[in-house]
């Protein structure tokens, strides 16, 4: 016996579930798709037995796949996430842990790029204008040698390209 391709059990599950909606709501206008593809497969069913229901790509989907298409092979992005990678390693268990990075998610990663880029901003400000506890270790250049290598490679690399990373 033949085994059944897992993307198309998916796609019929996401068919049955549309369908099973309808029969408590009516037929949808529209639905709102990633476009991944059990889901817009399963659009794609529904669609031939409702096809007044219009299909929309999810704007948070699209922007974060136009955000990877510009962001993937940029040496620059790919420089800050090793140096976040190695700022979380660095610090993670001194007493500079307040100032770890938050760990990047496995799934969807350019739709959760906030945290990330707040986090940036804030060791930016810290290290432009920083607080007398900060001052009072002696600044960054006063942490041991990994961890101040590692903080003053990204202050430098925040500070030359805002630009790249800032998002309205």
């Amino acid at each position: 016996m033949e085994k059944e391709n897992p993307d198309s059990k998916r796609v019929r599950q996401r068919f049955t579930a549309l369908e099973e909606a309808v029969e408590r709501t009516g037929v949808p206008r529209a639905i709102v798709n990633d476009y991944g593809s059990d889901l817009h497969g399963g659009v794609q069913f529904f669609q031939e037995r409702h096809d007044e229901t219009l299909e929309m790509y999810d704007i948070k989907h699209k922007a974060a796949c136009l955000l990877k298409h510009r962001l993937a092979n940029d040496p620059r992005w790919q420089e800050f996430q090793r140096q976040i990678g190695t700022t979380r390693c660095a610090i993670q268990q001194t007493e500079l842990a307040f100032l770890a990075p938050p760990t990047p998610k496995a799934k969807a990663r350019f739709m959760n790029l906030q945290p990330q880029l707040e986090w940036a901003e804030g060791v930016r400000d810290i290290l432009r204008d920083p607080p007398a506890e900060v001052l009072q270790w002696g600044g960054a250049a006063a942490f041991p040698a990994p961890i101040s290598r590692c903080l003053i490679q990204l202050q430098r690399l925040i500070c030359q390209h805002p630009p790249s990373f800032a998002f309205p």
